[in-house]
């Protein structure tokens, strides 16, 4: 594995969690988007919860490799859930 991705702080509003439970990436954070466009439908999280969908976009995330160097990696398709409570990378 070439890549290592990390997050700063858990609880940081800005962390990413890896998780390969979800079919698209979804952020809560408007902000971490470099680009969006109006999008509306649902997302199912858990299993049975709907969550609505704001938007969809491209966000930038510098990565921290395992040699201490960033690398920026450009996720697309990401999809803005404003009540999700976590930043997920699928």
């Amino acid at each position: 594995m070439e890549h290592a991705y990390t997050s700063v702080s858990s609880s940081s509003p800005t962390a990413w969690k890896l998780d390969s439970g979800p079919s698209s990436h979804m952020t809560c954070d408007i902000g971490q988007f470099d680009t969006i466009k109006s999008y509306y439908g649902s997302v199912t999280v858990g299993g049975s919860t709907f969550l609505q969908v704001e938007g969809t976009g491209t966000v930038l995330l510098n990565c921290l490799l395992i040699d201490g160097s960033v690398q920026p990696v450009i996720l697309k398709d990401v999809l803005y859930v404003p009540t999700l409570c976590h930043n997920l990378f699928s």
